[in-house]
């Protein structure tokens, strides 16, 4: 069994919209929803923490009051990822924890049980796809050809040991500061490796309004069956 820590305390200031993007209504459910949706439709999903800004508070209480309240449960989030994962994190009980970011809303549910099965042998998966493109590292004058057969883009679900990731956020470590993600912080605290489990293109994180747009195009046709 695992639990999962939904993060959705963001905005939609990228997208162009004035209110969080994660709200952004698609066939009648806000984006949120399906991602929601695709967790709680797997019997291995003990509970869900919702972690989001205290200003959509009560449209994420309206949203989800057709749901099963004892798998369901609202954090307050933090102007930081770590301190949206924390709030969640507390609320958590299972051994095992996904995080996944709300912004996507096209996450299978066959891969998030792929990551959850690799993390239950490994302790720590996470969701990724390889790079496609030519990537150069620039720094100053200086141009290097990265080697895209050994670079991979980082998404969600990422899964870890709830142990471990509770000690990693409750330290004093400076490498809170510098990581964007768990894995990033599990590697730097730990130097724990994770199973990389590919996953799919489509599981885009929103982030522009052309990202809406796929998201929209994708679900309106039944896409993964959304």
């Amino acid at each position: 069994m695992f639990d999962v820590i939904l993060l959705m305390a963001g905005s939609g200031s990228r997208t162009g919209l004035s209110y969080n993007k994660v709200l952004y209504p698609v066939k009648n459910k806000p984006l949120f929803r399906y991602s929601l949706d695709q967790f709680l439709a797997l019997p291995q999903c003990r509970k869900v923490i919702l972690v989001a800004g205290e200003r959509d508070f009560s449209a994420v209480e309206e949203a989800t009051s057709d749901l099963d309240g004892d798998r369901i449960k609202i954090a307050i989030g933090g102007s930081r990822r770590r301190e949206s994962v924390y709030n969640g994190l507390v609320l958590t009980e299972s051994d095992l924890v996904l995080t996944h970011d709300a912004a996507r809303p096209l996450i299978k549910k066959e891969d998030i049980i792929k990551v959850y099965e690799a993390a239950n042998d490994g302790g720590f998966a996470v969701l990724a796809v390889k790079a496609t493109d030519t990537i150069y590292r620039v720094r100053g004058d200086e141009m290097k050809i990265l080697d895209r057969g050994e670079l991979w883009h980082m998404q969600t679900p990422q899964a870890v040991a709830r142990s471990a990731l509770l000690a990693a956020y409750e330290s004093d470590s400076p490498d809170l500061e510098r990581t964007t993600d768990e894995v990033g912080l599990i590697i730097k605290k730990f130097d724990i490796k994770p199973i990389i489990v590919e996953g799919s293109h489509d599981n885009i994180k929103v982030t522009y309004e052309r990202d809406l747009r796929f998201v929209e195009y994708m679900i309106e046709r039944g896409y993964y069956g959304l």
